[in-house]
């Protein structure tokens, strides 16, 4: 008659493995690829020399540009300074954009959108002129692969 031994691992062993071997696996998948290089985008925001909080500053590829992918979006915070986000990573795709910056009902209150009874240009005070909204806006930016892209606007009044 043939013994067979039976051999085991130890639970603290397989614990291990098993957690190394999920922790890998999340790790591969939380680099999010979106087909194409960001570049980190900031800047700051003013109306009338004052920072202009709780703003939209979109970047909208320009009409016939090389940018097959959409834009980037941002919000500025109580200093008028913002960051761009490239879906939900940090960054914007290399090329020539229309900036769109609104202080819109939609947006007054950050990316959550409005508060119920909150008004239009909640906590701004303040009203982003019509030629730098929408897609006329007259403000350009060119995000290059290899510049600083740092992008100020000083926004006037009419």
């Amino acid at each position: 008659m043939m013994l067979i031994q039976k051999f085991s691992f130890p639970r603290v062993h397989v614990a291990t493995i098993f957690l190394m071997v999920a922790l890998c696996t999340i790790t591969a998948g939380c680099g999010k690829d979106y087909g194409v290089e960001l570049h980190s985008v900031s800047g700051n925001v003013s109306l009338d020399g004052k920072p202009l909080e709780n703003a939209t500053v979109e970047f909208r590829p320009e009409p016939g540009s090389e940018v097959k992918n959409r834009g980037a979006i941002g919000f500025t915070d109580s200093a008028g300074n913002y960051k761009l986000l490239f879906r939900d990573t940090e960054g914007c795709p290399e090329g020539k954009f229309v900036v769109m910056i609104s202080t819109s009902s939609e947006f007054a209150n950050g990316p959550q959108g409005m508060e119920d009874g909150a008004s239009e240009n909640a906590g701004t005070g303040a009203s982003v002129p019509s030629r730098y909204q929408g897609p006329t806006s007259e403000l350009r930016a060119i995000v290059e692969s290899d510049g600083e892209n740092a992008f100020d606007f000083e926004l006037i009044s009419d």
